[in-house]
């Protein structure tokens, strides 16, 4: 790693980052990069604009959407080209059913292979049908490139932002990632 942050005037000797431990490497390359990236993030109010006209779109087909943002650009680490990563937080009750039916089919011992399959099969069409909803619902807001992925591990759509030319990563109810940029950000202050 010697060398590594040369332009920035930082040089790490590699014996030096031996001795460190892992979490405080961690949290030393996390605040170098929240230094140098977060003066070339693009302006707040672009980054809100995009989240506020993806939660309009979405609204379309999920009336009481919300969407918020999360990855690097949530925790202070993205660079002026980073992608906006959206959650789009929605009322899902076809996934709902599948997800209480396989904790209550645990619950009563009546879990084979068959009814898991069968359960996972179910839980991940309806996913990828909110992907193909998502996805829809940009295209109709004039988002440039909008593709869904339902078979991705989290379906995702992805899009181009037609204002700022930024990509955008929009995948549906995964809360875990919003929390994961928040306690990221607050690692780098």
């Amino acid at each position: 790693l010697d060398g590594v942050f040369e332009e920035h005037k930082i040089s790490i000797c590699l014996t030096d980052w031996d001795k460190l431990k892992v979490e405080e490497s961690d949290l030393i390359l996390a605040r170098l990069a929240h230094r140098e990236w977060s003066s070339a993030n693009l302006d707040e109010g672009t980054i809100e604009d995009i989240r506020r006209r993806c939660e309009i779109a979405v609204r379309r087909s999920f009336r009481e959407a919300k969407c918020e943002v999360y990855g690097s650009r949530r925790s202070g680490l993205a660079h002026s080209q980073s992608d906006v990563d959206i959650c789009a937080l929605v009322d899902a009750p076809e996934v709902d059913v599948f997800q209480v039916a396989l904790r209550t089919a645990y619950q009563e011992q009546e879990l084979n292979d068959d009814v898991i399959d069968d359960l996972c099969l179910k839980l991940s069409s309806a996913r990828s049908k909110q992907a193909y909803r998502v996805r829809t619902c940009l295209e109709k807001a004039g988002f440039n490139n909008v593709i869904a992925i339902p078979w991705a591990r989290v379906p995702v759509v992805k899009a181009t932002d037609v204002k700022s030319h930024l990509t955008l990563d929009v995948v549906v109810n995964n809360q875990c990632a919003v929390r994961n940029s928040q306690l990221l950000k607050r690692f780098a202050e």
